[in-house]
């Protein structure tokens, strides 16, 4: 049985601030006329600087116009699953707003996990970053691959 997770003392906040005029979502926004809707997303890394890959990550997810509302602590934990000998993963979970559906949601982290040179050749192997969709709104929904709400978030 896995050990309890450990939080780790680090600050990974977006590095750089949208508070000052539009931003690039407010844009979207407008010029689509969506609803925004928040969605929890599920950020985690075991190798490298863990905890540079997340800020990386909620960075990336910024600039692709997702608007953070706000980032949990940074947990350290033990991998689960059929691959228990690699590192321990940093993981946290983040508010965005988004206008996105869930599987263009899906594919905005997809992308980020793309640009930060995320390779998936071992199923839940070790990963500088790996972004899962957890919840999205009230949206309750199967797709070919998405889940919402993830299978694994009560775990």
């Amino acid at each position: 049985m896995p050990s309890a997770p450990t939080v780790v003392r680090a600050n990974i906040m977006p590095t750089r601030s949208r508070k000052e005029g539009a931003t690039n979502q407010d844009a979207r926004r407008s010029m689509s006329g969506g609803t925004a809707t928040i969605a929890y997303l599920g950020l985690g890394s075991n190798l490298g600087d863990r905890c540079a890959s997340l800020r990386e990550a909620l960075d990336r997810l910024e600039d692709s116009g997702l608007r953070i509302r706000k980032v949990s602590s940074i947990y350290e934990s033990a991998p689960v699953g059929p691959v228990r000998s690699q590192p321990d993963f940093f993981n946290a979970v983040v508010a965005v707003e988004t206008t996105q559906s869930p599987q263009g949601l899906l594919e905005t982290c997809l992308a980020v996990e793309r640009a930060m040179g995320r390779v998936r050749d071992v199923p839940q192997g070790p990963r500088n970053i790996d972004i899962d969709v957890l919840l999205v709104g009230n949206v309750v929904g199967r797709w070919a691959e998405l889940i919402v709400p993830h299978p694994e978030l009560k775990n």
